[in-house]
């Protein structure tokens, strides 16, 4: 994201990155309901779709940006919608290993397994 130091920069900026995380979540449930032979009722459809057409034409301004803005704003979005799921989700799920996974790429590290908690890494361990 572009650094900034107001305080619109930062709300615009955030507004943008969770825009994209709700998208991300949005397809990937479209996308589990199908492997699994169930899918939307039709008013729930329609929804559905207008929230990511929403979505989209809300993101088109960042594809005006330069390409390193709009490499980390993805690099944001990929962090934060790995830190929720890790939130949601400490039970043992599949996607653990990924989860931990993303979140040392943003400087963060689990260093519990059982119960939740996580530590920013120390500047020797960030890659």
């Amino acid at each position: 994201m572009l650094v900034g130091t107001t305080n619109l920069n930062t709300t615009l900026n955030l507004t943008y990155v969770l825009a994209d995380v709700v998208e991300t979540l949005l397809l990937d449930m479209r996308s589990e309901m199908k492997k699994r032979g169930n899918d939307l009722r039709h008013d729930a459809k329609h929804n559905f779709n207008t929230a990511i057409a929403a979505i989209r034409r809300l993101k088109q301004d960042v594809d005006k940006t330069q390409l390193s803005t709009q490499e980390n704003f993805g690099n944001d979005s990929d962090c934060l919608l790995a830190f929720i799921k890790l939130l949601i989700d400490r039970c043992g799920d599949d996607d653990k290993e990924e989860v931990a996974e993303k979140l040392a790429k943003c400087g963060m590290v689990v260093v519990q397994d059982e119960t939740f908690y996580v530590e920013p890494k120390k500047e020797d361990q960030v890659s």
